[in-house]
């Protein structure tokens, strides 16, 4: 009884985000059961509670060992084909995808998928969990292979209609917004009667991804009018960012105001219209209002998920931000310590948050001129960044940029250079999408850097397409 007890204690630790609690838990469970072995159905659930924290906490190592146990302890209570086993095996495909090991997860997700009752319906629910779990990683090829997967085996046009608005997305992160658009408009012509507001929320989206920022504004626009009111809140957060995109700050705040007139106040999604407000008026100058902002936000966050959540994380790097803009060296340290050491304490030393953490440090000591400790803190951020894979173009990118600026203060031309190449075609590698802007500034700076070391043509080039992906597009 009182291992039971203590699972379920840990289960509701689980699901109010408190890991660290939990992990300590499941840990002296597992002890104590080595020690005395209990019932099959307590020893299972001890295993999935630790898979699914090894997942959350990104650890490897843990993941690798958990997943055989878990499926021996299924196998000793499930037939081999059931559909527990199928449960068991999504969960460990689950788990394996996030640490990066993509093609163990596909060999169990399709064990998994071949264990599901012998209908479309279910195939097709299954198929879009999976792209969609895919896509949350960066995985898109697999995720628009699960797609496609999940429209062959829509029995209805509402379902069709949902794998191909999967596949639309797919193709608009791929930058292959034309194919998406043609699928939209198929779709649109199967099923006149349906309500538009979403095709034209995610045609809105496509022409956004594509810098088409008037277009997309319209569509949007029109988009809204058919939407539930619960929904419109944050689609009125994405008019504002494409409204910023056309450096249209006045436009993008009042949007950002028309927004919260949907939700309650004290709600998740008003405090993220809060929160975009803040930044613009970070972008204004007004930094103290920014930070009183963050600050009260990051403090109801931190009481209603938990200070290490990546909402939370993610605000403090905010506060880091500003401090750099105030030129506050002693404070932008000491938050982006407090930052690395949160990060490290919840995930590890090796997880992208830590890599996070370390590239503001990194912005911290750049900009105040301590060169030696920006690039030590590059460097590491850069070893964890190489670790993940493909899931971190953008900010291993900014990993190269800082490092390409550092040689520069040092007049290694050369070096800067070969720097700012790497970052360039880190975010080319998958086409530009919503990463135009981030690339006309980095093809700018290695304009630069070709213009001071004699290649006046290649710094020619750079400046021709960095002015091309920066001016606003109509």
């Amino acid at each position: 009884m009182q291992a039971q007890a203590s699972l379920k204690q840990a289960r509701e630790w689980l699901s109010q985000g408190m890991f660290a609690e939990a992990w300590e838990m499941l840990l002296s469970l597992r002890r104590e059961f080595e020690a005395n072995p209990p019932d099959k159905p307590l020893l299972l659930d001890m295993w999935r509670g630790l898979l699914t924290l090894a997942q959350a906490r990104s650890d490897a190592r843990m993941v690798q060992e958990i997943v055989p146990k878990m499926l021996q302890a299924g196998r000793e209570q499930f037939e081999f084909d059931s559909s527990q086993m199928g449960a068991l095996l999504h969960h460990a495909g689950q788990a394996l995808a996030a640490i990066g090991a993509g093609s163990d997860a596909e060999t169990f997700f399709m064990q998994a998928y071949r264990r599901l009752p012998d209908e479309k319906k279910p195939r097709h629910d299954y198929g879009l969990q999976l792209a969609y779990f895919y896509a949350s990683y960066g995985h898109l090829d697999q995720a628009l292979r699960w797609a496609k997967e999940a429209a062959g085996k829509s029995s209805s046009p509402e379902e069709l209609m949902l794998a191909h608005r999967a596949i639309c997305c797919f193709y608009d992160a791929q930058g292959k917004s034309l194919e998406a658009a043609g699928l939209r408009q198929q779709g649109q012509a199967s099923i006149p009667d349906q309500n538009p507001g979403w095709i034209l929320i995610d045609q809105a989206r496509s022409q956004r991804r594509l810098g088409l920022a008037s277009r997309a504004d319209a569509l949007y626009r029109e988009g809204l009018a058919h939407l539930p009111d619960g929904d419109k809140a944050r689609i009125y957060r994405e008019i504002a960012l494409n409204l910023l995109s056309r450096r249209d700050l006045a436009g993008a705040e009042a949007a950002l105001v028309e927004g919260a007139q949907w939700v309650n106040p004290v709600s998740f999604e008003a405090q993220l219209l809060r929160a975009e407000q803040a930044r613009l008026w970070q972008f204004q100058g007004r930094f103290a209002e920014t930070e009183t902002v963050v600050q009260e936000i990051l403090a109801l966050w931190c009481e209603r998920f938990s200070p290490h959540h990546p909402v939370c994380l993610r605000l403090r790097e905010v506060l880091v931000e500003i401090s750099i803009l105030r030129r506050d060296w002693m404070q932008g340290i000491g938050r982006a310590e407090e930052l690395l050491r949160i990060s490290a304490g919840a995930y590890g030393s090796e997880h992208p948050c830590v890599a996070r953490a370390l590239y503001w440090m990194g912005q911290v000591w750049l900009y105040e001129g301590a060169r030696e400790q920006a690039k030590q803190a590059f460097v590491q951020a850069q070893m964890i960044w190489d670790e993940w894979g493909d899931f971190s173009e953008v900010e291993r990118a900014l990993i190269h940029f800082g490092l390409g600026l550092i040689f520069a203060d040092e007049l290694e031309f050369y070096k800067a250079e070969d720097e700012m190449k790497k970052a360039c075609d880190l975010i080319e590698q998958r086409g530009l999408g919503n990463q135009a802007l981030v690339l006309g500034h980095l093809l700018s700076a290695r304009g630069d850097i070709c213009r001071v070391t004699g290649r006046d043509r290649q710094a020619q080039e750079c400046g021709q397409r960095s002015q091309e992906l920066l001016r606003p597009k109509k």
